[in-house]
């Protein structure tokens, strides 16, 4: 039987926990559950304390007979750093190594901080396309004390980035496909095509703000964070009692149907609602109903011909819409600049929602009106059914799943020598050492035997060397000046490269800006290149969206203008509201030398 182990990503917020094991060539979840991060434990990404969360972690174990040892960690943090660099075409087991000799180069970090990881994105014969990845040491330091606390050995830890892509890279479709991953404390937007990671940005905003509002106005305590959650998410009256009764359902029926893992958990742990007394019912109601047909597409409102429901209901929580209006606004940036860069030319075909806060009520529809594309939560996508055993919650559970698939090495070497992790042909942590100890001996002797018999031979031939070495020390003086030569290039054209600036355009179009715009407008992101400004704006209504765009376009210091789609929220019975969108504005060229003789002739004429 296949090993189970522990996936698990901590958040700020909430922990999420799966057993998975491996399952021909895939990997199946037997179980998985979350549970509300105790208060203070972890701040952006990094476990403060071990000991309380340690506590905490080894009692839901202990309460669910989990028995698993090692684990996988998914870490998400603001404090990692990413870089997409191009190097020449080497081998796959040469850019880790080449990424560390020039870390310094790619990223602005003090690299002796952090442990260094890349993925490779792309392959040519001329170069290979590479996302260099930098986590700090603070924060892996964290995760093993954890580990080391609560006994477990920790196997390898990923970047949510990394885990997300992975397991979302087998998901077919023509074009573009767009992953937006809505969690607690932040949320991801990831551009893949054809299996190929083109563009992922990371925001830090989730749906954490529009839990603790909705707890401040239902006067509810930090423990029923989870429960919050549920009450603002979509379906979320039917979503748990229905998980527990298609999976009771397949404990007693299908236990040992094709080899799939069967799991037999209370639906309070997957994190949609309340422990309500009335729940059981509930899920026994749903479980008589659908026994039959075994269908679950009521759970979450899909339809049977898989067309994506885009239903608009009042809003029944209207004091929460600004926050969700943030939300998609981070969203709506993120595609204004995936389609402002390199990739113009692609259409975004498809988008899949995911995470724990992936089903907040409106959040689907608000991101199909604001973009257009065909918008789908990611159960709703037939690819899924084969992914980790098709449990009903998997976009909860991406982060801890990808972990396993492919995840980065970012575990310090003396943790692995210290935890001696298993090795192919039964060494294992207990043996390993004296083995190896063993091995290292019996070779030293053999090779002391052979170099006593040779050492004339191969005295001799050390002179010779010797001798060539001598005569090739020119050579390192020229690959010396060599270095230093390409190092003061690349220090010239980082200055050249980082003082042409624009501060004068800037200036006039703030300038323009504080005379031209109307009071009402409310700037809430601004953001300045050397190619222009990118504007995040909020206006009372469509009238005053004209007007703001109107206005810019009169502008002298700018010549284009690009403005996203207007999203429109409705306050109240008596209309009202606001309007937002996104103006992407480009600085003017600046006239050459060889067109001012011209522009002055012209002006000239009609004086004479």
């Amino acid at each position: 039987m296949a090993a189970k182990t522990l996936n698990i990503e901590v958040g700020k917020r909430v922990v999420k926990i799966c057993v998975s094991e491996k399952k021909g060539k895939g990997y199946a979840i037997s179980e998985s559950f979350t549970f509300p991060t105790p208060d203070g434990c972890v701040l952006d990404g990094q476990v403060i304390s071990e000991v309380t969360l340690g506590d905490k972690l080894m009692g839901e174990l202990s309460n669910r007979d989990i028995k698993a040892t090692d684990v996988y960690f998914s870490i998400a943090s603001s404090k990692i750093a990413t870089r997409e660099v191009t190097m020449p075409a080497v081998k796959d087991d040469q850019i880790k190594s080449i990424v560390e000799t020039n870390a310094s180069d790619y990223l602005p970090i003090d690299t002796s901080k952090y442990a260094l990881d890349a993925i490779l994105l792309e392959r040519t014969e001329e170069e290979c396309r590479v996302l260099v990845i930098a986590v700090p040491n603070v924060i892996i330091e964290s995760y093993i004390a954890l580990a080391d606390y609560t006994g477990l050995v920790i196997q390898a830890l990923d970047f949510s980035g990394n885990s997300q892509f992975q397991v979302l890279r087998s998901i077919g479709g023509d074009g573009v496909n767009m992953y937006v991953n809505v969690d607690t404390d932040s949320s991801s937007v990831t551009f893949v095509e054809d299996g190929q990671l083109l563009l992922q940005r990371f925001l830090p905003i989730g749906g954490d703000e529009m839990i603790v509002r909705y707890m401040g106005l239902k006067s509810m305590e930090d423990s029923e964070y989870i429960s919050a959650l549920g009450a603002i998410s979509e379906t979320a009256d039917d979503i748990a009692p229905t998980v527990h009764a298609q999976r009771k359902k397949t404990s007693d029926e299908d236990e040992h149907d094709n080899g799939e893992a069967v799991v037999e958990e209370d639906a309070s742990e997957y994190g949609v609602h309340s422990d309500d007394e009335d729940e059981d019912d509930g899920a026994a109601e749903v479980e008589e109903e659908d026994a039959d047909s075994g269908d679950n597409s009521a759970m979450w409102g899909i339809r049977g011909d898989d067309t994506p429901t885009y239903e608009r209901e009042e809003n029944p929580f209207p004091e929460l819409d600004d926050s969700l209006t943030r939300i998609v606004g981070g969203i709506i940036r993120s595609v204004d600049f995936f389609q402002g860069s390199k990739y113009t030319e692609k259409n975004i075909e498809k988008i899949v929602i995911t995470g724990s806060c992936g089903h907040l009520r409106g959040l689907k529809t608000r991101i199909f009106e604001s973009i257009g594309a065909d918008t789908y939560w990611l159960e709703e996508i037939k690819d899924i059914k084969s992914l980790a055993n098709s449990i009903d919650d998997i976009s909860i559970y991406i982060n801890c799943l990808g972990a396993r698939v492919a995840p980065l090495n970012l575990l310090p070497a003396d943790y692995v020598a210290r935890t001696g992790k298993k090795k192919s042909g039964g060494i294992n942590g207990d043996n390993f050492g004296i083995v190896a100890i063993a091995i290292c001996a019996i070779i030293a002797l053999a090779l002391s035997g052979w170099l006593i018999g040779n050492n004339l031979v191969k005295k001799s031939k050390l002179d010779k060397v010797n001798a060539q070495i001598d005569q090739l020390a020119y050579a390192e003086k020229e690959y010396q000046d060599y270095v230093i030569y390409k190092a003061g290039d690349t220090e010239l054209q980082s200055f050249v490269d980082g003082h042409i600036t624009r501060n004068a355009e800037a200036k006039d179009f703030l300038e323009e800006m504080e005379a031209k715009m109307p009071s009402d407008i409310n700037v809430l992101t601004a953001n300045f290149t050397n190619e222009g400004v990118s504007l995040n704006v909020n206006v009372p209504g469509f009238e005053e969206a004209a007007n703001v765009i109107r206005q810019c376009r009169s502008f002298e210091s700018i010549n284009v203008i690009d403005v996203s789609s207007i999203s429109r929220t409705v306050a109240g019975e008596n209309g009202g509201g606001n309007a937002s969108f996104s103006l992407n504005c480009r600085y003017k060229i600046e006239e050459t030398t060889t067109q001012a003789p011209e522009t002055t002739a012209t002006e000239e004429t009609p004086a004479a």
